[in-house]
């Protein structure tokens, strides 16, 4: 899934290039930059972040079925 993910959110950014730095109204381009950074922000999260956590709580889920059941 990487490709993907990197094609689709690079063709965005490069679109959003020239509404960035080459608009003459200020609004558009301001967007324009929250958009890019935005994408790029959860691209990272996607891409870094979400698989780091998975692996997190996948081992702390083994560990608690490897845990023999408290007696009661």
């Amino acid at each position: 899934r990487l490709r993907p993910i990197l094609m689709t959110t690079l063709t965005t950014i490069l679109a959003m290039i020239p509404m960035a730095w080459f608009s003459s109204n200020k609004m558009m381009s301001s967007m324009a930059f929250v958009i890019i950074g935005g994408l790029i922000a959860s691209t990272i999260l996607c891409l870094l972040m979400m698989p780091s956590y998975y692996l997190i709580i996948s081992k702390k889920e083994k560990k608690q079925e490897n845990e023999p059941a408290a007696a009661t």
